[in-house]
C-alpha cells in the first residue's frame, strides 16, 4: 500500500482501520522526530531544511488523508465514501468529490457488470 504499486485495496473494516492507523502512526512518528531532529541540529540542520523545504511539503501533502477524502465502501448500491472521524472542510469537500467521481464515472453500475451482478 505504501510504495503505490496498487489501485484499490478490498480488507474488512477492521483489518482497513488497523492498516490505516498504523500508516498514520508511523506517518506523525516520521515527521515528529524529523522536525526535533532538525530543531536541534543547529544552523546546518536549518540550512539543510530550507533546501528540502519544498520536498518535504508534497510528502505531507502526499500524506494528508484531507487531500484524499475518504475511502469507497463497496457492498452497497451507491457511492458511499468512509471520511476519517477528525476530517477538516478540505477532507469532507474531497470526500464529496470522491463520491461525486464514482456517481459520475458509473461505479457501481461497472461493479455489477464487472462481478456479474444483476
Amino acid at each position: 500500500i505504501n510504495y503505490g504499486d496498487v489501485d484499490v485495496v478490498v480488507c474488512s473494516g477492521f483489518d482497513g482501520n488497523v492498516a490505516m492507523k498504523a500508516m498514520e502512526g508511523t506517518g506523525k512518528l516520521i515527521s515528529e522526530t524529523l522536525k526535533k531532529e532538525i530543531k536541534n541540529s543547529g544552523l546546518f540542520g536549518l540550512i539543510g531544511a530550507l533546501f528540502l523545504k519544498r520536498a518535504l511539503g508534497r510528502l505531507k501533502k502526499t500524506m494528508d488523508p484531507s487531500e484524499y477524502g475518504g475511502a469507497l465502501v463497496l457492498g452497497v448500491k451507491g457511492a458511499v465514501v468512509k471520511a476519517h472521524g477528525n476530517s477538516n472542510a478540505l477532507a469532507i469537500k474531497n470526500a464529496i468529490r470522491v463520491a461525486y467521481q464514482g456517481v459520475k464515472g458509473g461505479l457501481v453500475k461497472n461493479l455489477e457488470n464487472k462481478l456479474g451482478g444483476k
